[in-house]
Order: C-alpha cells, then sequence, then structure tokens
C-alpha cells in the first residue's frame, strides 16, 4: 500500500497478481499496478511476508544529450542501495559462503548459521546484482560496477553507470511546460518467486529529514533553455503480469528531476508575430472593395507569410497526434487570416458602393477584429495559467522534498 506524509514519503509493496488494478497515488501521480491484500489474508494462505527495508539514493549526476524531437536524453547516475544494521549479516554470509564453496570441506557444517538470516543475505545479494535499466534505449555503460560494502553497521550497493534514456515527453502545455527526466531502475526479483520476503524502498534522508538523492545543476549546459530543481525525485511502482510472458511482476524504482521550460523564445519569436499578422491581414480593409484583386493580393500574400514563418521557427516538437497551447495559437490566427480572405473574396457580392455600406463592412471588420482578440486573450489566460500552474507544481515538490527555502523556487 502506497503511504504518503508531510516529511518523508514511502512506497511499500503489495501482493501483486494477474488482473491487478490501475491506481494513481494521491500527491505524486505515480501509477502502479496492484492490488492491496489484508494481512490477515496472508495468515489464511499460510504465507509469511517478510519485508526488507532498503533505503535508495539517486544521483543525477550529468543529464545531457537532450533530444525532444526523438524524447531521448543522456544522463549518468550514482545509485546507492542502503540496508541499515545488516553489515553484521553480511560478514556471516561471506563466511557461510565460503564454506560451501569449499571443495575441501566434506561435510560443510552450516549449522551454526540461522536459516532465515542467510535467505534474507540471499534476497539482498539478487536485489543488489539483478538491477537493470528498464528505459535505457542505448548500451549502458557502467563507470562503477555493482559492488557491495560496509558502513558501520549498514550494507550498501553501489552502483554507477551512464546511458541514454527514453522518456514520453507530454507537449500539451508547450511551450510552459513541465517535464520530467526520468530513469527507471527494476529489480529483477519476481515478486512470486521470492520465498515470502518483500523489498520496500524508501528514499533516503538525513537526519533533519531532506531527501539526499540530488541533481548537479552545475554540470548542465542547458540552463538558458531550462530550470532544473536540485533534487531527484524517487517513487515506486510496479510492472504489469501483460509486460512478461510468464507474468511475473516487478518493483520498479523512478528516479526523475523536474525541468521547467523557458518560454520566451516561443512567446517572443512565435506567438507574437502571429498576432501581428492577423492585424496586418485586416488592413485589406482599408482597400476598395471594388479592388478584389489588389484585396486579395494583401490578405493572400499573409497566408503565405504566416504559414511559412510557422515552419521556419524550429521548435522541438516531434510529430505528435494532438495539439499543444502554441498549436492553438497558431490555428486561431491562422482562422482568421482564412476568414479575412473568405470576406474579401465575397465583399463585392455582399455590400454596395454607397456609404451605407461602407459603415456596414467596418462594422464586419470590427467585429471579426473583436472576436479574434477576445478568443486569443482567453487562450492567452490558459497559456498563463498553465504556465503558474507549472511553475507552483516545480516549487511544490521542491517544497515537499524539504529543501532548504528558496534555494530551487522560481519567483
Amino acid at each position: 500500500m502506497a503511504q504518503t506524509s508531510d516529511r518523508v514519503f514511502e512506497f511499500e509493496g503489495t501482493d501483486v497478481l494477474p488482473g491487478a488494478v490501475h491506481r494513481e497515488v494521491a500527491g505524486f501521480g505515480v501509477q502502479s499496478h496492484q492490488v492491496t491484500r489484508d494481512p490477515a489474508e496472508y495468515a489464511n494462505r499460510g504465507d509469511h511476508l517478510q519485508v526488507i527495508e532498503c533505503k535508495i539514493r539517486c544521483n543525477i549526476d550529468k543529464l545531457h544529450g537532450i533530444d525532444q524531437e526523438s524524447q531521448l536524453f543522456g544522463a549518468h547516475v550514482f545509485v546507492e542501495l542502503r540496508f541499515e544494521k545488516q553489515a553484521p549479516l553480511w560478514a556471516q554470509f561471506k563466511a557461510y559462503n565460503a564454506i560451501l564453496d569449499d571443495t575441501e570441506d566434506k561435510d560443510k557444517d552450516v549449522s551454526m548459521f540461522d536459516e532465515d538470516d542467510m535467505e534474507d543475505m540471499k534476497f539482498i545479494q539478487k536485489v543488489g546484482l539483478q538491477m537493470t535499466l528498464y528505459n535505457e534505449v542505448a548500451e549502458l555503460t557502467e563507470t562503477t560496477p555493482k559492488q557491495f560494502v560496509t558502513k558501520g553497521r549498514d550494507l550498501m550497493v553501489i552502483w554507477a553507470f551512464r546511458a541514454v534514456f527514453g522518456e514520453e515527453f507530454e507537449y500539451y502545455d508547450f511551450p510552459v511546460d513541465l517535464q520530467e527526466f526520468a530513469v527507471r531502475i527494476r529489480f529483477g526479483v519476481p515478486l512470486r518467486t521470492a520465498k515470502g520476503r518483500r523489498l520496500k524502498v524508501l528514499p533516503h534522508s538525513d537526519h533533519d529529514d531532506k531527501l539526499t538523492s540530488r541533481f548537479a545543476k552545475s554540470a548542465f549546459t542547458m540552463n538558458n533553455m531550462w530550470t532544473m530543481g536540485s533534487v531527484v525525485v524517487v517513487s515506486s511502482m510496479e510492472t504489469t503480469p501483460q509486460e512478461n510472458y510468464l507474468e511475473d511482476v516487478f518493483q520498479v524504482v523512478k528516479v526523475h528531476v523536474y525541468a521547467l521550460r523557458h518560454a520566451r523564445f516561443y512567446i517572443v519569436n512565435i506567438m507574437v508575430p502571429m498576432f501581428v499578422f492577423v492585424l496586418f491581414a485586416a488592413t485589406s480593409f482599408c482597400v476598395p472593395r471594388e479592388e478584389v484583386a489588389d484585396r486579395l493580393s494583401v490578405s493572400l500574400m499573409l497566408v503565405l507569410v504566416s504559414v511559412a514563418f510557422r515552419f521556419t521557427v524550429p521548435t522541438p516538437l516531434p510529430p505528435i497526434g494532438y495539439f499543444s497551447l502554441l498549436d492553438w495559437h497558431t490555428a486561431n490566427c491562422n482562422a482568421f487570416i482564412t476568414l479575412i480572405v473568405a470576406e474579401n473574396a465575397v465583399a463585392g457580392k455582399l455590400f454596395g458602393p454607397d456609404a451605407r455600406s461602407d459603415k456596414s463592412e467596418g462594422m464586419l471588420c470590427g467585429i471579426i477584429l473583436g472576436v479574434f482578440v477576445l478568443l486569443d486573450g482567453m487562450l492567452s489566460a490558459v497559456i498563463f495559467c498553465r504556465w503558474r500552474a507549472n511553475h507552483h507544481k516545480f516549487n511544490a515538490e521542491n517544497d515537499i522534498l524539504h529543501l532548504q527555502k528558496g534555494s530551487d523556487k522560481l519567483d
């Protein structure tokens, strides 16, 4: 069952069977496929579920090669799994394995070791050695292979690597969008073969309850395009039975950092010019109605200019199947330019040469421009609201993660 608190949020595994339901953890948007089973149900089945707690610290040391069109990015990642107070048992486990591996020892007496403790250590060893990446799309390079080390009474698994990852970016709010760059780590121990043991993954925190996973902002070279947070968000999820032909379910830890896009370039270089093009198209009303060719030459030229301009100014979007906020703005501008072209083409038929007709066309021009400004103003308000919402979400995540006040907040 997933639980959250005001200070530390944790994700506790549950039994997962085929037909599990899809739900969302409130406040974090973490999706999982799981069913929650009552502890009494385990007792009725004769199962003993032993929870082994693990605290994870994950640093993203470098984030580079962001290709939004291909939805790829590169990252250098450091992972530390900490099993508290397990170092003495790990020493016993090494001695236990030494006896079993000793070919000269015929008796192999391991009765002095507690069987349950050794099974716990086997489980921890599998968890550490069978970690894999869930969303890498290029060959993994291990800068530090997986290794088990002890620090005081704690047992730690350390792993450092670099790879290229795939991420499904959402562009509904483009160009004021908030993106997450996520690395997903899968533990390769199927839940149904874990012999009654269950890994409980918690984000590692210090004595002040500040989460210790960090993103190295000083090594990030695209600060002129993105505003990055410093803390790496850690959450837990599970795969679905349908993802594996054996219907095995695996635990996955998702670590990601939030990035807020700088929108000024797209507002100044795309949105404002498109708005101005509509106003320029409206100047065709100043040409006498009888000069249809002259009117159409003005408005049709602006149609071509607006279309060419939209495809000339580069945007990082892939060929997505939905409209972003920028697309809605562009479509609104093009629609009104088209409406002005249509009015210019039929104005000679609709209005006569008298002064009263001039007044009527002037009113029509005012209505067209008024409706355009109203709709574009409403769309601008939506864009502003989405920017504020993403802005507040960025700050709220940093508040939840107990950063020092103002360290990564946006004004």
